[in-house]
């Protein structure tokens, strides 16, 4: 009998250690950043990844629909060495309700943007995945002046948190 109590414990303890071995976790640190906007022009990143897969990072998803009347998002296009035409945010004579101009238009994790706020100050709640690991930011292989911030969120200056020494010139 002791022998059948010696099997069944060691088979259960057997078991146990299967299964907590088969346990899953996910490694997605999914969090929000919140960054106030005042009057006139302000130079931001995307701080987050919407959900996580890097293609679903839409205006109306990452910066939503909370900004005044007449706010406009700006970003900087490398091959024309300007800025691409801006994406305003207000009704049109087709539609009283406030919407993006581009509602499809993506802005990404590390892609700089200028967003206009006009006349008052507003918050974006920016709610997604927390990019994680050895990044590269892919807007800095393109020759030419680039408008790029961190891929993921973090408080600091340039030089002290990402080691970046600027050269002459």
């Amino acid at each position: 009998m002791k022998a059948k109590t010696l099997l069944i414990a060691a088979a259960t303890l057997a078991v146990g250690a299967i299964s907590s071995q088969a346990q899953v976790y996910s490694q997605n640190v999914v969090g929000y950043v919140n960054v106030t906007l005042t009057n006139g022009y302000n130079a931001i990143t995307v701080p987050v990844d919407y959900d996580g897969t890097g293609t679903n990072n839409v205006v109306t998803s990452i910066i939503g629909t909370n900004l005044p009347t007449g706010s406009s998002v700006l970003t900087w296009n490398t091959a024309l060495a300007g800025f691409s035409t801006a994406n305003t945010f207000g009704p049109t004579s087709k539609n009283a309700t406030p919407h993006w101009g581009t509602p499809t238009a993506i802005y990404n994790p590390g892609q700089g943007l200028f967003i206009s706020i006009t006349n008052k100050s507003a918050t974006v709640t920016f709610v997604g995945t927390v990019l994680q690991g050895g990044l590269t930011n892919g807007y800095l292989t393109q020759a030419g002046y680039s408008l790029v911030g961190g891929q993921f969120p973090v408080q600091g200056g340039i030089t002290t948190t990402y080691g970046f020494v600027p050269h002459n010139g």
